[in-house]
């Protein structure tokens, strides 16, 4: 409990998936065509080139019991999130590269946005005022995960 009497909540989450970043919005020709001429209709589909991680990492976070943080997000409405993610990506054996900083590995925000998606699902992202994400080398790809509730001063250095 903290000092309003507040549950503070935090867990930790080890999702056994390959990090993927947040790709750019993708649009498609219309594939369908007016059923009165046959001309092609002008309306271009969008979607995300990503979204089929973001479905997956939300059934791992289902499985490992974050409807928990539905409930929780529901009864304490106005608290603030913290959001710490470890992107743990595949070494290949022929970097020389302490960290993974080629383009190819994606950006960490990126990464953190597909998080952030998929987190979505169970509690509004605009309730997540600190992020923090780093890229590292590992054996095995994976996300490590660790949400909780914010405890800190929102506004440091404020007259408050």
């Amino acid at each position: 409990m903290d000092a309003g009497g507040r549950h503070i909540m935090s867990e930790i989450y080890q999702i056994p998936l390959r990090p993927v970043p947040t790709g750019r919005p993708r649009f498609s020709r219309p594939a369908t065509h007016c059923p009165r001429c046959q001309c092609p209709l002008p309306i271009p589909r969008i979607y995300s080139p990503t979204q089929p991680y973001v479905e997956e990492f939300q059934k791992a976070l289902s499985i490992m019991g974050a409807e928990r943080w539905r409930r929780w997000a529901e009864e304490h409405p106005r608290m603030p999130l913290s959001v710490r993610a470890i992107f743990n990506l595949q070494r290949p054996p022929n970097t020389r590269f302490e960290y993974p900083t080629a383009k190819r590995h994606g950006d960490t925000d990126n990464h953190s946005k597909t998080i952030l998606d998929a987190l979505d699902f169970f509690v509004p992202d605009e309730r997540v005022v600190e992020l923090y994400g780093r890229k590292q080398w590992a054996a095995q790809p994976s996300v490590e995960l660790t949400v909780g509730a914010y405890t800190g001063k929102l506004h440091e250095g404020s007259a408050e």
